[in-house]
């Protein structure tokens, strides 16, 4: 009986006004991530847990969107993050192969999923460390964009 859907529209309401008011800081490196990308044509894709209406929103807010080749929002798919689905939706859309994609997380859930999708992840490290359960399957565990650019530039092309 308790308002759920009342609770969850505040928070929205809520937090949309900050984001008009404050607008939306973007990670240190993302700018120099995408800089690389669009350099190297390599195609990229969000898989967010967000709903697609609100990620697109976000995104566009940031200039990100048009340089996105797919995004898929949580609300496209049968199960959220750690099952495999949005990664594997994300690789669809692309057109690339699963095995071929590179991940770059910063939550326990997508790091698992990007290992249930048989893509490669690298962790970046959010608010809390990967856990031990994530940990297990020996990802790349870096503490910045900044660091995984630096490893992605670094591979043969």
């Amino acid at each position: 009986a308790y308002p759920t859907d009342r609770l969850m529209s505040g928070w929205h309401a809520a937090y949309d006004a900050i984001v008009e008011r404050e607008g939306l800081a973007l990670k240190p490196g993302v700018e120099a991530l995408f800089a690389w990308l669009d350099a190297e044509g390599i195609a990229r894709a969000v898989a967010t847990s967000t709903r697609r209406e609100r990620a697109l929103a976000k995104l566009s807010k940031v200039a990100l969107a048009p340089r996105l080749d797919a995004l898929v929002g949580g609300d496209e798919i049968a199960r959220g993050k750690p099952a495999p689905d949005i990664f594997v939706e994300a690789a669809a859309r692309l057109a690339v192969a699963p095995t071929d994609c590179v991940v770059l997380e910063d939550s326990d859930a997508g790091a698992l999923g990007a290992i249930a999708a048989g893509m490669i992840p690298i962790v970046i490290p959010d608010l809390k460390p990967p856990s031990p359960e994530v940990l297990r399957s020996d990802p790349l565990v870096v503490e910045s964009i900044h660091e995984a650019l630096a490893i992605l530039a670094a591979l043969p092309r």
